[in-house]
């Protein structure tokens, strides 16, 4: 490409629920971004809160040209924020930003290049880590190393791989890259091949960087540009039994996505294909024995579930 890479538009997606003050704290940042040739798309998905994110980011549009605002007119569910903000982007690279997480500033700017310089990679992943500010004091666990065990040569690597990764070393956060937006335009169109589509279908069946990774190959950064913020929430106890069979109906759904994934991937061969589907199940059987044992902790005493995940935390994002 002969564009400059400071030359280069990315399009930013904010899809925003009833939060105007983190909002307003992630426009603050996406604005300083020192990559400036961005434009901000931010969907408020009919907020109980309307009229107060819509006097922020009225606010920042009088100080910021960069922002597009759309308010919906009746809530399009979660899944269907993402799509609509990814749906609006112009540019050729595109990139979700939470509204109670943070990027650094440089963000854009060292992802950039990695997609500009090879056509090899799909998308391009910070390191992260994950702020719990539920402890006092907040404790900070870095995860870069497990980004780093994902991205392969070719497609069955890159799937075994993240199938082989326990989901609490936060291998769903390579949907926060910076990617190509036609490929994971195409990849969140293909995640619905397949799927039934039900009124409580979450995120956990639309596996966008799973399908992407059957696509192309994912560049890490090492630098830890990503923050994730776990804000102060109720960690309760559910009504009913000592373990709730929606978690595991939701796992299930999960697993089958992923299979589903698998089976629709073009690049794998059928042996491939097959030694993928039994890790996966393997995986399933790890994830569901884990999910089952936390689940009478947290529900029999949440103080010591709370202690469990704490020293957890500090176990597996230690350095």
């Amino acid at each position: 490409m002969n564009e400059k890479i400071g030359d280069t538009l990315v399009s930013i997606g904010i899809p925003t629920y009833n939060r105007p003050d983190e909002l307003d704290q992630c426009l603050k940042l996406i604005r300083k971004q020192t990559h400036t040739n961005i434009e901000i798309i931010v969907s408020d998905n009919a907020s109980r809160k309307s009229p107060q994110i819509e006097e922020i980011v009225n606010r920042h549009q009088l100080q910021d040209s960069r922002i597009v605002f759309f308010q919906q007119k009746n809530n399009i569910g979660s899944i269907g924020n993402f799509e609509f903000v990814l749906k609006k982007a112009s540019a050729d690279f595109f990139m979700w930003a939470a509204d109670d997480d943070e990027l650094e500033l440089t963000y854009i700017e060292k992802l950039l290049p990695i997609l500009q310089k090879n056509n090899a990679y799909g998308f391009v992943v910070s390191g992260y880590d994950v702020v719990d500010k539920m402890s006092q004091p907040s404790i900070r666990s870095d995860f870069t190393r497990y980004l780093n065990d994902i991205p392969g040569e070719s497609a069955y690597v890159r799937m075994k791989n993240y199938i082989r990764q326990p989901d609490y070393c936060g291998k769903s956060k390579i949907l926060w890259s910076l990617h190509r937006t036609g490929l994971v335009r195409q990849a969140f169109r293909d995640v619905f091949n397949g799927l039934e589509m039900k009124d409580d279908t979450t995120w956990a069946e639309l596996p966008v960087e799973f399908r992407l990774l059957g696509m192309c190959n994912l560049a890490v950064v090492e630098d830890v540009l990503f923050h994730a913020n776990l804000l102060p929430s109720s960690e309760g106890l559910r009504m009913g039994s000592l373990f709730d069979s929606r978690e595991l109906e939701i796992c299930r759904r999960t697993f089958s996505a992923y299979k589903r994934s698998i089976e629709q991937c073009v690049f794998l061969s059928s042996s491939e294909r097959i030694v993928l589907i039994i890790l996966l199940k393997w995986e399933e059987i790890s994830s569901i024995c884990r999910m089952v044992v936390y689940g009478v902790i947290k529900r029999k005493s949440p103080k010591l579930a709370r202690v469990i995940k704490k020293v957890w935390m500090k176990i597996v994002g230690g350095k």
